[in-house]
């Protein structure tokens, strides 16, 4: 999980009211009106153990119209960023038929380690991780990251249709091609692997699945693979398949 800059992020520029920038409140306002802090510039103020510009920031927008203290703004301000962050996470492991519970919650992100613990509580996991290098976690994932590209090109179609090698406007060795030349200019002659998925569903649904597909060359004989690849892909996410209805 990463703190979000919800509900309205100020970006680098002009960067938030404690940071000098504009006046409006972000969520990292409502974390320092919430908790002692130690810095430098604009956050240390030997007056207060609270940032003041924080302090009046969540009191403008805030507080005043709402005749709440400053604390008990911010603590509201925390309390929604902490359950929209808990309730995303509940809907992508329903989505994936996952259950947190078990699972361990890792904070990265500067403000992160203010918000894990509530959320953490919220989707009953008892284990949260706050790696060293939260602060930067992301950028060394990007950097560490192997180069990638990905194309995507739509043909709806029945299976059908699909067996019939001389329909297909996009074949798959044609994005190969392309997706490596791009892939050439970062990593030059390094070994690469490819990954393919098409987007299946029933007839008369709405929605998608990706089902992963080997990479190779097709032949006549595979017919029979990319219904079996959708149904075990569906019967992975939902537990069950919906007989007749492949065509």
């Amino acid at each position: 999980m990463a703190a979000s800059a919800s509900p309205d992020s100020a970006g680098s520029e002009p960067g938030p009211a404690c940071y000098g920038g504009r006046t409006r409140p972000t969520v990292t306002e409502a974390d320092l009106a919430r908790r002692p802090h130690r810095g430098r510039g604009v956050l240390r103020r030997p007056s207060c153990a609270r940032c003041p510009a924080a302090a009046r920031a969540i009191a403008g927008a805030i507080g005043e119209r709402l005749d709440l203290a400053v604390e008990l703004a911010a603590t509201g301000v925390s309390e929604m960023v902490d359950e929209n962050m808990s309730n995303a996470a509940r809907v992508h492991a329903i989505e994936s038929g996952k259950d947190v519970r078990a699972r361990t919650l890792v904070a990265f992100g500067g403000a992160a380690p203010l918000h894990a613990a509530r959320v953490a509580e919220k989707l009953g996991i008892d284990r949260v991780l706050i790696p060293a290098n939260r602060g930067s976690a992301r950028r060394s994932g990007f950097l560490r990251a192997p180069v990638a590209y990905e194309i995507v090109r739509s043909n709806l179609q029945r299976l059908a249709a699909f067996r019939r090698r001389d329909r297909q406007p996009h074949p798959p060795t044609r994005m190969r091609a392309a997706a490596a030349a791009i892939v050439r200019q970062g990593a030059g002659e390094c070994a690469a692997r490819e990954q393919r998925a098409a987007f299946m569903r029933y007839k008369g649904q709405g929605h998608e699945i990706a089902v992963n597909l080997p990479a190779r060359t097709y032949t006549p004989t595979d017919g029979a693979l990319p219904p079996a690849a959708f149904e075990a892909a569906y019967r992975a996410l939902y537990r069950r398949t919906i007989p007749g209805r492949i065509e």
